[in-house]
């Protein structure tokens, strides 16, 4: 709380400065309540209500610095993070022609169909963005992104290109409660955007340097080390490339709408899976309210990929590595969907009402399933 305090104190001084720049101040919020209603536990929710994983506050600013140059900064608080808050981005904008603008600093990657709103629930019809898709171990990038948008007769076309580092050091603690890092550099991201009257589509392709601190890895690595260097480097995360692709199809005529993304995550050399994912949601508007259905899929069991080289070490050294480093492996293994069914409510200007019931399936052991319940609370201002 105190450094929500802090942020807004930062928010206010930004204020003072109208007198030399166009400064605005915006901001939303969500707050979720959500419960598993067994006793398996989905996406941070159990058997016990929850109002924390997926609450945020946030606020936004942005200055016109001259009518070249602005300023835009997010300070976000998150429940998951006992709602500390943070910079979440930073960065400058410079507006080169009418189509083209050029910013540098902390901003969004844009990875997704909703990547830039990906946090303003009020922006969408679900509670949360479908997980599958968008449950990556980062959103941000430090870096440059030119934007380039531009009109061919009724077509509405864009182009996005970005380049930076990603640093993550909290992806989830370890089993000593220690965290996990993530890091990627060199990282290149494409995006090309298209509209014609209620459809848009859009194809994205990022490539990154990958490497990572992982502490229940760690003690393997270095008993690997002594015996097989070339193995060792294999399952260790350090510069090994990391692909992402991504497609996104959507129509909205603003009666009702239809929206799927497909994504494919391959990385190379390391013990994580490549990831494939998707979702389909349709919904239609009917005043106020909006019910919707999403069906989302997500298999990141590729196999093992270390079954010769576990086979080429010595026999002594293959049962006592070999079932930790499949252990290493199978617990990468994900391969789940999930259907919802949900409901917004529009109550009032700039306030969403929402709630969703959510039937987990756990393809790789059925003894996971579960169904989850929540309710949340929208707004910006």
């Amino acid at each position: 709380m105190k450094k929500l305090l802090l942020a807004s104190a930062v928010a206010a001084s930004f204020v003072s400065t109208a007198a030399y720049a166009d400064t605005r101040i915006n901001g939303f919020a969500n707050f979720t309540a959500g419960v598993a209603l067994d006793e398996n536990e989905v996406y941070g929710y159990d058997e016990d209500i929850d109002f924390n994983q997926h609450s945020l506050f946030a606020i936004q600013l942005s200055s016109d610095i001259n009518d070249k140059v602005s300023a835009t900064g997010q300070i976000i608080a998150r429940g998951s993070n006992d709602f500390d808050a943070k910079f979440e981005w930073a960065y400058l904008t410079y507006k080169a022609s009418d189509n083209l603008s050029v910013s540098a600093g902390r901003l969004r990657a844009p990875l997704f169909l909703y990547s830039e709103s990906l946090d303003v629930g009020y922006s969408y019809h679900w509670v949360d963005a479908p997980q599958t898709v968008y449950d990556i171990v980062f959103n941000n990038l430090d870096g440059i992104r030119l934007d380039y948008n531009t009109y061919a007769g009724d077509w509405e076309l864009g182009a996005q290109f970005a380049f930076g580092v990603i640093d993550n050091p909290d992806i989830g603690p370890a089993s000593d409660g220690s965290a996990n890092a993530f890091k990627g550099n060199n990282t290149v991201i494409v995006t090309l955007n298209a509209g014609y009257e209620s459809f848009k589509g859009r194809v994205v392709y990022g490539q990154t340097s990958a490497s990572g601190s992982f502490a229940d890895v760690d003690t393997l690595l270095a008993t690997l080390e002594q015996i097989s260097p070339s193995f060792a480097d294999q399952v260790e995360v350090d510069d090994d490339t990391g692909q992402f692709f991504g497609v996104a199809l959507s129509y909205d005529n603003f009666d009702w709408f239809v929206n799927a993304e497909y994504t494919l995550v391959q990385n190379e050399d390391v013990f994580f899976q490549d990831d494939a994912a998707y979702y389909v949601s349709a919904g239609t508007r009917m005043g106020k309210l909006t019910p919707s259905i999403t069906y989302q899929r997500r298999d990141g069991e590729d196999g093992y990929h270390y079954t010769d080289q576990i086979a080429a070490l010595p026999a002594a050294f293959q049962a006592a590595l070999g079932p930790a480093i499949v252990g290493l492996e199978e617990s990468q293994f994900e391969d789940y969907s999930m259907v919802s069914l949900g409901l917004r409510y529009d109550w009032n200007t700039q306030i969403a009402l929402k709630g969703e019931i959510v039937a987990f399936e756990d393809r790789l052991d059925g003894d996971n399933d579960t169904t989850m319940f929540r309710l949340a609370v929208n707004y910006v201002f």
